[in-house]
């Protein structure tokens, strides 16, 4: 029975992983280079917008969700060796990447989604919206998906684990 549930645990935390990376995905690829197109116009757009939700609600919710799920999957599943530390380096990732981007990306935000946006220089804007590129989707989004990879391996081996046990009985 325990196996069982630390295999489900693994690819439920797998597939979380999967949901955030997309949500990381989304923001690098669409949100950013629409925030930045047109400085500063363009974020006054943006802010108006992101009024009722932004990308912030997504992840607020779903990190820390992600980072629970790990930590039930490496509790339940700790007599398995292999499985526990792939789950342990997939989340020390997953909180780096948070931590940099709490460092990083959120003294950031204050300037490009102020209010007081147009009355900023252009340079100081652009400067804010380098970090944003940098680091949420060239740093960001790679080490999300080494973290991913982690816990694939684990979910994958978990489940041959589960598979081997089973068949020798």
């Amino acid at each position: 029975m325990r196996d069982r549930l630390s295999e489900l645990l693994t690819w439920t935390t797998f597939s979380l992983g999967v949901f955030v990376l997309g949500g990381a995905t989304l923001e690098g690829m669409v949100y950013l280079p629409n925030w930045f197109h047109d400085i500063p116009s363009s974020l006054v757009t943006a802010r108006e917008f992101l009024a009722v939700r932004n990308p912030g609600n997504f992840f607020q919710l779903f990190v820390p969700a992600l980072v629970v799920l790990a930590l039930a999957t490496i509790a339940i599943g700790w007599h398995r060796r292999k499985v526990r530390w792939a789950v342990v380096v997939g989340l020390l990732l997953l909180v780096a990447a948070e931590i940099m981007t709490f460092k990083l990306v959120y003294p950031n935000i204050r300037i490009v989604l102020s209010e007081d946006v147009m009355t900023r220089s252009i340079a100081e804007i652009q400067q804010a919206s380098q970090a944003f590129f940098l680091w949420g989707f060239w740093v960001r989004v790679p080490l999300m998906v080494v973290a991913l990879g982690c816990f694939l391996y684990s979910a994958r081996s978990m489940t041959a684990l589960r598979a081997t046990s089973t068949g020798s009985r």
